[in-house]
């Protein structure tokens, strides 16, 4: 018996409940409302992105500029048209709450908008920076991967992103606005920004990576100390993020994170990075559902340097030492 079943149409649907807003007649209830569409439309901004890369004008004023620039570079103004071009192609219906949202100051709303703007913005450069290839290229070497958007693109989004975390404090969407700052932040190599959005994201969670952490954090934080050769505070970071792949959901990065954490503890006890290894990584957890999860690139490596550290301490395999490490713990 097939299943029947038609194709969901996320514009129609938007355009709907934006007239569904517009009769709204008491603004306390528009608002309540219009915040529902606004968290909608963030949420399915993903759907945008075929309809986009398609559009002639995206091709002429974007994509070919820039990858026919051997800096990945657009200027402002290429950056600002399209923004237009964009605005005016929205649904009338949607326009039209939008300036009802600015009539009645409605900061928050507009913002969560935005949000969906930029994320679309994300979505649509995330493989065209200039060191995206490298960093696919490292990860096959054992780093840590790091998100890599064209800078130009970057740098016309931060400040949209910084508004965007001063003025959305609705808990069902403040995550997405730090899951932003922290793709961009990593791009830039920018300590500050990933310091302090990991630390707002982690304040919510009292401290804690669970599932509703934004991918990313506190990993890319952790990595950029590492880079910097800030050793200690990176042990610290990789810490809490190895409590989040032990306590929640696992991550795509995983083997890359735990590869990493084990490096940075192996500078103070080789014993200890092996006990990360053994606690943490699906491959030492054949019962673990996570073990049937698709292997990370770093996981052949991981266990490589694992074999070899086991070696250098004197035990005859792997095995005997997360034997004799790990019997040491119980």
């Amino acid at each position: 018996m097939e299943i029947a079943y038609d194709t969901i149409d996320v514009v129609a649907i938007l355009d709907t409940q934006c007239k569904e807003l517009l009769l709204m007649k008491d603004d306390k209830a528009f608002l309540a409302s219009a915040m529902n569409v606004a968290l909608a439309a963030e949420r399915n901004v993903q759907y945008r992105v075929t309809d986009i890369y398609s559009n002639d004008n995206f091709r002429n004023m974007l994509m070919i500029p820039l990858n026919s620039n051997p800096k990945r570079e657009l200027p402002v103004t290429s950056l600002t048209a399209y923004e237009e071009i964009l605005h005016r192609e929205r649904l009338p219906s949607l326009s039209q709450v939008l300036a009802r949202l600015q009539k009645l100051k409605a900061e928050e709303v507009l913002a969560t908008f935005e949000l969906g703007d930029v994320e679309l913005w994300i979505r649509l450069f995330a493989s065209y920076g200039l060191r995206y290839a490298d960093e696919a290229n490292k990860e096959a070497k054992g780093f840590y991967p790091r998100d890599s958007l064209p800078i130009c693109i970057c740098n016309f989004l931060l400040p949209k992103l910084k508004k965007c975390r001063q003025v959305i404090k609705d808990p069902r969407v403040v995550q997405s606005v730090f899951k932003a700052l922290t793709v961009v932040g990593e791009s830039l190599d920018d300590l500050d920004t990933l310091k302090s959005t990991t630390e707002a994201s982690l304040a919510l969670t009292n401290g804690k990576v669970l599932e509703v952490t934004p991918l990313g954090i506190p990993e890319c934080y952790a990595y950029c100390l590492q880079s910097l050769g800030e050793f200690d505070t990176a042990d610290q970071w990789y810490e809490k993020a190895l409590e989040g792949i032990k306590t929640s959901v696992q991550r795509p990065k995983t083997d890359a994170i735990i590869l990493q954490a084990c490096l940075v503890r192996a500078r103070k006890d080789v014993k200890e990075a092996l006990k990360i290894a053994f606690i943490h990584s699906p491959y030492f957890h054949f019962g673990n559902a996570q073990q049937f999860v698709l292997a990370g690139i770093c996981r052949g490596i991981l266990v490589q340097q694992c074999a070899k550290w086991a070696k250098d301490l004197g035990y005859s395999s792997l095995e005997e030492a997360e034997s004799k490490l790990m019997g040491s713990e119980s």
